[in-house]
């Protein structure tokens, strides 16, 4: 038995397997890495971007892997050495793994050197154990049969995936005879079979009979005073214009927070901020709490959601698992991330600009979006699409000018500038109607798609999930309570043959409305503990608060304010802001007469006063935690901070 193992041991440390073996066996080893990789979205290869795409996996690290095995092959001390092989993989990865983990250059100059004795460690227990091609066979089918089978359970949206991890298992076991074409591997591909052929969708309820699909389309940090129907006459807004047009539209719709994640969950879910319990940005939605994804899955809609911000990727907001498809994969796609990778680095480190891993454009969320609405013309849909684009910092379309894309990279100096020079302003405001006319376009499109997929029978909701500030009270591209930041667009088209009205609302309506209007349109059933009301039910006048909830411990105070009718009042905690101090404040200001609020009416008694005052002071207070940002992961950190979220 021991001269036995000697043998087998000699041989491959001796020149025993041959050099396609070699080579094989290390291209199967770096792509069963590159899977379980795939698998935990954690990318450990330079090419991380390829991480969003199974078929970029397959690409990059069987590049990586017959690399490593023609080198081991042709250097003479590693020639026809399997072992060497397995080693030279496993030590070539440890600096892009520190790359991926870590991106300090530090952090890569150490792991080269331990790549060293880590490679002299793998060989030695390579040769110790001695396994023979057929051995290291079986155990990589069973690594990728395990990993098909993952594929099939993470992939319940469509067959692409599947048959894609079923060509990567057929094309490496192939390399490999006999044993390794066992049980476990034919086992892995009957299952993925029959999950392609269509299991994952007769495991989906039916939708009732006749059910219209849904289109909801948020777009980030739109102020709703910058829309054609809204007033603004330089708006280049053809496609919102006309898509108010069609349908109901709502003056005074009013966010419930200037922070992304929250507004959104609100949107989804009918509830306050205070009543799920988030109120700031990389805080996910409580386990079991519902929302628009989970419902109209559960109703027999075939649910996805398209977004373009880290705030709202789905372990971020909470939601991982909750729909069909969530495409929150920010990178490059594909054989693209070749290119891009390195292209996209260059011009990150030439303008300063926002990582691309945090952030992506309309376009790309089209990319994505629109050959899933191709593919879905049997089954009623819910699609939610989220565009980033008229959030700072502003990406150059046409118009140049001092910011290109950085402005969160720019000094105290720099930015105090630009807020002291009516031309950069004016810059600054001519950019943010470039970002709405270009998200205008990207919306026709998405629009276009969903009508030559549902026909006729689709609802279209449009909204924001906060609006933006231009140096009103001080404030420049910052937010609080106040009217700038609070009122958004809403619109609801239905469709052909809804008997609700259509044209201008003037209620004071809220986002969270959104869920339970479009659940009572769709005769589903609405979750408990709904704060939102439908919009098509007559009810008295309503009050709508918004809170702003401070980023980080310590600066300036939280601040509260009571919408009604068309009156808004405010109420502001101390605190610093950077070098300025702000004191606490009482502000009461009528909306109608003084859209921008630069009268402060507080104190002429006011009869509404009173009234808004005493509704701020019965607000709620919901025991909400509030997570120091230094208890968030460091990936959460560095991604409010490169989106201005964290200072």
């Amino acid at each position: 038995m021991g001269s036995d193992h000697q043998n087998r041991r000699m041989a491959w440390t001796d020149g025993g397997p041959s050099r396609a073996t070699a080579v094989a066996t290390a291209a199967a080893f770096a792509l069963a890495l590159g899977l379980a990789e795939w698998l935990a979205r954690r990318p450990v290869s330079p090419f991380d971007a390829a991480t969003s795409s199974l078929l970029a996996v397959i690409a990059v690290h069987l590049t990586l892997g017959i690399g490593a095995g023609v080198v081991a092959m042709f250097w003479s001390p590693l020639r026809r050495d399997v072992a060497s092989v397995l080693a030279a993989v496993i030590a070539a990865l440890l600096p892009a793994a520190a790359f991926a983990l870590s991106g300090g250059r530090a952090a890569i100059a150490v792991a080269a050197l331990a790549a060293i004795p880590v490679f002299a460690g793998v060989r030695r227990v390579v040769g110790l154990l001695a396994p023979t091609p057929h051995a290291i066979g079986r155990l990589l089918g069973g690594v990728l049969a395990l990993a098909v089978l993952a594929v099939c359970f993470r992939s319940a949206d469509g067959q692409g995936p599947v048959f894609a991890a079923v060509l990567a298992g057929g094309a490496l076991l192939a390399c490999f005879r006999g044993p390794a074409w066992g049980p476990v591997g034919l086992a892995a591909f009957a299952v993925a079979s029959l999950v392609a052929l269509g299991l994952p969708a007769a495991s989906r309820p039916p939708a009732p009979d006749g059910a219209p699909s849904v289109l909801l389309i948020t777009l980030d940090t739109l102020r709703a005073d910058r829309l054609g129907f809204h007033g603004h006459e330089a708006a280049r807004t053809p496609t919102l214009d006309a898509l108010a047009a069609e349908g109901r539209w709502f003056r005074n719709a009013q966010s419930l927070s200037s922070w992304t994640g929250p507004s959104h969950l609100s949107i989804l879910t009918g509830r306050t901020p205070e009543r799920i319990g988030v109120v700031l940005n990389g805080r996910p939605l409580p386990d079991g709490v519902p929302h628009l994804g989970t419902v109209l899955g559960a109703a027999g809609w075939h649910t996805a959601g398209f977004v373009s911000g880290f705030p709202l990727q789905a372990r971020t907001l909470g939601v991982r698992g909750d729909f069909h498809v969530y495409d929150d994969a920010f990178e490059a796609r594909g054989l693209q991330a070749f290119g891009s990778t390195i292209t996209q680095g260059l011009h990150e480190r030439r303008t300063r600009a926002v990582p691309r891993r945090w952030r992506r454009s309309a376009a790309e969320v089209n990319a994505q979006a629109l050959p899933w609405l191709a593919a879905e013309a049997e089954a009623p849909f819910f699609l939610w699409a989220h565009y980033y684009d008229a959030h700072l910092p502003y990406e150059q379309r046409e118009t140049e000018g001092p910011t290109d894309g950085r402005w969160y990279s720019l000094t105290d100096s720099e930015r105090a500038e630009i807020a002291a020079s009516r031309d950069l302003l004016a810059h600054m405001d001519a950019l943010y109607d470039e970002q709405i006319a270009y998200l205008d376009r990207k919306v026709a499109e998405l629009v276009e798609r969903a009508r030559d997929t549902a026909g006729d029978d689709l609802w279209i909701i449009v909204t924001a999930d906060h609006g933006e500030s231009f140096g009103e009270h001080g404030l420049y591209f910052d937010r609080d309570a106040y009217e700038v930041t609070g009122r958004v667009p809403l619109i609801l088209v239905a469709p052909p043959g809804d008997p609700h009205p259509l044209g201008p609302v003037d209620a004071i309506v809220g986002i969270h409305d959104i869920a339970p209007t479009l659940l009572g349109a769709l005769g589903v059933e609405l979750p408990e503990e709904i704060d939102g009301v439908d919009l098509y039910a007559k009810g008295p006048p309503r009050a709508i608060q918004k809170l702003h909830e401070p980023e980080e411990p310590g600066s300036y105070g939280r601040s509260r304010s009571v919408r009604q009718d068309r009156f808004r009042y405010l109420e502001r905690e101390a605190g610093w802001k950077g070098r300025e101090y702000f004191h606490s404040a009482t502000e009461f200001y009528d909306v109608e007469a003084d859209p921008l609020e630069t009268r402060n009416l507080a104190g002429t008694a006011h009869p509404a006063e009173a009234v808004l005052r005493e509704l701020a002071a019965g607000a709620p207070e919901a025991e909400v935690p509030v997570t120091d940002p230094a208890e968030l992961d460091a990936e959460t950190r560095e991604a409010l901070r490169a989106l201005g979220y964290l200072d």
